[in-house]
């Protein structure tokens, strides 16, 4: 019911995001309980369950990620308390996990990246990839999707295009 609601309002991408959270992260824990079962004991179990969770290289989640997975829950009762008559939203009574701030993101000066690259200039995929990567401003993801259809040395542009 919920993504019914909001897939006329939602982009794709936005949709597939919590989709993708919704289905990994939520009902793995609580698909099972109606939304009348789920209680704040049960969101505290739920919480540290969440709060155990490791990336696929082994490393525990970011704070400011747990805090979107635990806004998403919160979101999702929310629409039902608003929506579905669901009496009160239990995470209402539980403390947030996570943090609202993000880490700060940590760019090189033009001096730092000059000397970054002299030290790599031997090794040409490497240093080619980072002259992408540092000239467009792009991040290693975009990067790591390109082909050479991407590239019009012509007009000397590099095409970088949303793929869903």
């Amino acid at each position: 019911m919920y993504r019914k609601d909001l897939e006329k309002t939602l982009r794709i991408t936005t949709l597939r995001g919590k989709e993708q959270l919704i289905e990994t992260k939520i009902l793995p824990y609580l698909g099972e309980k109606g939304l009348t079962e789920i209680t704040p004991l049960g969101i505290l179990i739920w919480q540290n369950a969440v709060q155990s969770l490791t990336t696929s290289n082994g490393l525990p989640y970011k704070e400011s990620y747990l805090r979107t997975i635990g806004n998403q829950l919160c979101a999702m009762l929310n629409h039902a308390v608003r929506y579905y008559g669901l009496p009160s939203n239990p995470m209402s009574r539980v403390d947030r996990i996570g943090s609202k701030k993000t880490e700060e993101m940590h760019f090189w000066t033009k001096d730092e990246y000059k000397r970054f690259s002299r030290a790599i200039m031997g090794k040409d995929l490497s240093f080619m990839v980072f002259e992408v990567l540092y000239c467009l401003g792009i991040r290693s993801g975009e990067a790591l999707a390109l082909t050479p259809a991407d590239f019009d040395l012509k007009a000397r542009r590099v095409s970088i295009m949303l793929v869903s």
